[in-house]
């Protein structure tokens, strides 16, 4: 089921009800980390019947065991919609109260920037349209019409600027190479950064009229084995330096 959910359909349909729901900061250190420990103490009392100031001052202390409590937890965390730092900053809050827990909880760290890889948790923010336009003029005020079409193509299709600049003219499908049955740009994506999990074959489309027509116009003619920049990434990040 929760396959086909949403991280927001499963944070509503957890039972850890008792945290916030996710930020991009997380909250202040002390009233935050106890609000954490509490949430971690009732779930290993409901998972396992333990009570968590008794584990944490048992002698010997069972540091194998409770780290393996900790990471089922992190996964239990993750599949119920919880962001990334309620499990990290659990880690820290632990391994301040149980200095012996630091180097011990490389399993639950393993796990943490695991999940960090695939809920990164800082986005970069989406290129505003206006801004676009100004650098798609100045190409081709300039006589850059490559440039412009990556750009174009990029921003349009969403791809990585190195999935883009490493395509070469047999990984665009054109609306002409269809015979017309299609309005858009089919671009298929070779070694996806995502490929470890998710499709190891991955495409995406252009779609909006005026980037179609400009992207066409640059690499509809070039041969099949052309690439669409033949310089390297910084070449063109440097296009925009003068």
């Amino acid at each position: 089921v929760s396959a086909q959910l949403s991280r927001h359909e499963l944070r509503d349909l957890s039972s850890l009800q008792g945290l916030s729901g996710p930020s991009l900061d997380p909250i202040p250190s002390a009233s935050g980390r106890a609000v954490l420990l509490s949430a971690f103490a009732q779930w290993l009392r409901e998972t396992s019947g333990c009570i968590l100031d008794q584990l944490l001052e048992a002698r010997p202390f069972e540091t194998e065991r409770f780290v393996d409590w900790l990471i089922l937890y992190g996964r239990d965390l993750y599949g119920s919609g919880r962001p990334y730092w309620h499990f990290s900053e659990t880690i820290n809050a632990l391994t301040a109260r149980k200095p012996v827990l630091r180097r011990a909880c490389q399993g639950a760290w393993d796990l943490a920037f695991t999940w960090l890889s695939e809920e990164p948790s800082t986005h970069h923010v989406a290129l505003p349209a206006i801004l676009l336009l100004v650098i798609l003029a100045s190409c081709l005020a300039w006589g850059w019409l490559a440039e412009g079409a990556l750009f174009a193509l990029s921003w349009g299709a969403l791809l990585r600027v190195s999935e883009a600049t490493a395509a070469t003219r047999r990984h665009l499908v054109f609306p002409e190479d269809a015979l017309f049955m299609q309005s858009y740009i089919l671009i298929i994506i070779d070694q996806p950064k995502t490929r470890g999990r998710a499709a190891k074959h991955q495409s995406s489309k252009l779609e909006q009229a005026d980037l179609v027509e400009l992207v066409s116009l640059a690499f509809e003619k070039y041969s099949k084995t052309s690439r669409l920049w033949p310089f390297t990434n910084q070449t063109l990040r440097r296009r925009l330096d003068y």
